[in-house]
């Protein structure tokens, strides 16, 4: 349901759960603040508008920094799951807290640029031990503006020629 009318929208939600108590009714609105009451009267999923437009701008703002798609989807799934109380300034519990952390220590992805005179250059990638020492694997190497992916523990780490 996607009507403008704020008060037809609500009389039809009611009706409609009256009329079918086991109806999927999906109702977009423009703001927030009537979220609850079109709950309450029978809605079974309620897109703000105005939340919906904040969750497509973080969505992109997550792309741009090349936080990968599936972390992404997860953080915006979240943000729905808790009835947009994240946009709302409402506490979240500490559990979605603490689990959107994990996702992103899970799945985040850097670009290390390895400097002339760093202790890592000439030494293998099993030899530094990054994935046991600070749980980080290594899942690609460019050198010489050629791409490497999932090197072996053999490779060897070689310092920048250039900036």
């Amino acid at each position: 349901m996607a009507i403008s009318d704020p008060v037809a929208t609500r009389r039809i939600v009611g009706l409609s759960r009256q009329q079918n108590p086991h109806a999927a009714i999906i109702v977009r609105t423009r703001y927030v603040s009537e979220l609850d009451e079109l709950r309450r009267l029978g809605a079974t999923e309620v897109i703000p508008e105005e939340y919906e437009t904040s969750v497509e701008i973080f969505a992109r703002v997550l792309r741009r920094l090349r936080v990968p798609r599936n972390v992404i989807n997860v953080q915006v799934d979240l943000v729905r799951q808790q009835g947009y109380r994240m946009l709302r300034g409402l506490d979240l519990p500490r559990q979605t807290l603490d689990q959107l952390g994990q996702i992103l220590a899970a799945t985040t992805t850097e670009s290390f640029l390895v400097p002339q005179g760093s202790p890592a250059a000439g030494q293998t990638i099993r030899s530094i031990q990054l994935r046991r020492s600070i749980g980080v694997t290594i899942i690609a190497v460019i050198r010489d503006g050629v791409p490497t992916t999932n090197p072996s523990p053999d490779w060897q780490i070689a310092a920048a020629t250039c900036w």
